[in-house]
């Protein structure tokens, strides 16, 4: 395992200096600095442009993952308005939902409060969570995003439970026990999950956040009847429990 780690992270690193050097000159292309480009150019460089942004995002993830795993993330507190993070992302994947026909639906309680949790790993969770249910809803679907509070003694905020539900072709009884590990991809995998391609990051980098900030993450799903991923994460960190922030430059 430590083997493996190591491979990976470093041939993670060597790989984003010459892909940071191709997506570079590859967007100068485009913006004509090279000389004015013909259609059949143009193509080419959008086709290069795609490819090259999705190795970089592979990229990332396996560094983020490796720093995640490994504890090399200093320590930092910060809060989380939820009540204004969910409706900006689903915003942002909304075009991604709507090649599909599908709907993104947000339910946020009014009386949830922002809780101390980095933004950029609370993004980074949702993110992850909603692009799945998208790549895995039936067209024409429904995308759920509901966001609660859980009030303890002092009717003061103690958690915060968040669910994303999707209405697609759901995980399979042989594969829900090991949907969290790394790398893992079905064998037997239908249409829609060769279409979403990925290399089976996502959802360990999601659980490893939650995590970090004691919370907890599970799931309900069954063959062709959708899915739903909930977390809880607590409102607020003991002081002596060290919180994350991205170092991965």
């Amino acid at each position: 395992e430590r083997a493996k780690d190591h491979f990976l992270r470093n041939v993670s690193h060597e790989l984003r200096t010459p892909l940071t050097a191709i997506k570079g000159y590859v967007e100068l292309l485009a913006t004509g600095a090279g000389g004015t480009l013909n259609e059949n150019q143009k193509m080419f460089t959008t086709t290069i442009q795609r490819n090259v942004n999705r190795m970089v995002q592979l990229t990332n993830s396996l560094i983020f993952a490796s720093s995640i795993k490994n504890g090399r993330l200093e320590h930092i507190s910060g809060h989380t308005n939820l009540s204004q993070l969910i409706p900006q992302i689903s915003r942002e994947l909304q075009p991604r939902a709507a090649e599909d026909g599908q709907q993104i639906i947000i339910e946020i309680d009014e009386s949830l409060q922002p809780l101390q949790i980095d933004p950029i790993h609370m993004a980074t969770i949702l993110e992850e969570l909603l692009t799945n249910s998208i790549k895995f809803n039936r067209p024409g679907g429904k995308v759920r995003v509901t966001a609660v509070p859980e009030i303890g003694n002092g009717n003061q905020q103690t958690f915060v439970i968040v669910s994303i539900s999707d209405e697609g072709v759901g995980i399979a009884p042989a594969d829900q026990e090991y949907i969290f590990e790394e790398f893992y991809r079905a064998d037997d995998q239908s249409e829609a999950q060769i279409r979403a391609g990925g290399i089976g990051m996502g959802l360990s980098i999601v659980r490893a956040l939650v995590e970090a900030y004691n919370g907890r993450i599970w799931f309900q799903s069954a063959p062709d009847q959708g899915s739903a991923f909930t977390f809880i994460i607590p409102a607020r960190q003991p002081k002596d429990v060290s919180l994350l922030t991205t170092t991965t430059n």
